[in-house]
């Protein structure tokens, strides 16, 4: 697994991009599975999406997928679009 995170989330020292340069894929094929636990009335937690998504997850996991859970992503393109 790669260490560098693609969304490069502020919890690594890459460093941030603009939010238009936050996802930039190249044309990898793309699974981008969100939780909010904050904003919305019904929660969604990270932990729920990963539960349902297991047996994918385990495949991704066990190949060569690269698995990025970031914390307060949407806060930091918020704040850098500003």
């Amino acid at each position: 697994m790669k260490s560098v995170c693609p969304l490069r989330c502020p919890r690594h020292p890459e460093g941030r991009a603009s939010a238009a340069g936050q996802v930039d894929w190249a044309g990898l094929p793309v699974n981008l599975d969100m939780a909010f636990s904050r904003e919305k009335r019904d929660k969604v937690y990270v932990q729920h999406v990963m539960r349902k998504q297991g047996s994918q997850l385990w495949r991704w996991v066990h190949g060569d997928a690269q698995v990025c859970v970031c914390e307060n992503a949407v806060d930091d393109l918020t704040s850098t679009n500003q």
